[in-house]
């Protein structure tokens, strides 16, 4: 696909945290474990024991730039 992967890490997650995701098709609002590992952002749904539920989707970080923003 052009997106150069990382290679795979098999130790703990760099990240992880619980955030609020707007949903795409119905705009109601869910709570998200994300985790950041092996250079990509996924989220999941939250098991009930707070733990990493279903994986609903993976941001690939390979290229990325993060800068500050001057909205907040």
């Amino acid at each position: 696909t052009g997106q150069a992967r990382l290679p795979r890490y098999n130790g703990p997650p760099t990240k992880t945290g619980v955030l609020s995701k707007c949903g795409d098709r119905i705009k109601t609002w869910h709570r998200r474990l994300f985790v950041l590992e092996n250079g990509e952002l996924s989220y999941h749904e939250i098991e009930g024991d707070g733990g990493r539920g279903e994986l609903k989707g993976t941001i690939p970080l390979a290229g990325a730039s993060v800068r500050p923003s001057n909205s907040v």
